[in-house]
């Protein structure tokens, strides 16, 4: 996994839309709480785009993974 940037953003939002059961805490977080912002719900990503895998953490220290089933 790499980090990911403000760049990374409308792909990492795709990607948690597609599986959206399981990716609403990370979407929510990101929306309100914005994108390591200094707030402790703000999110910092991991991607892997080959595997379609995403990798939130708050910085409350939260994990929140959205990995696509193979």
């Amino acid at each position: 996994m790499t980090p990911a940037t403000e760049a990374d953003r409308p792909w990492i939002e795709a990607r948690l839309q597609a599986r959206l059961s399981g990716s609403m805490f990370p979407l929510t977080n990101l929306r309100e709480h914005g994108w390591d912002s200094g707030a402790a719900r703000s999110m910092r990503f991991w991607i892997d785009r080959r595997r379609g895998a995403v990798l939130g953490v708050s910085r409350e220290g939260m994990l929140m993974p959205q990995v696509p089933d193979r």
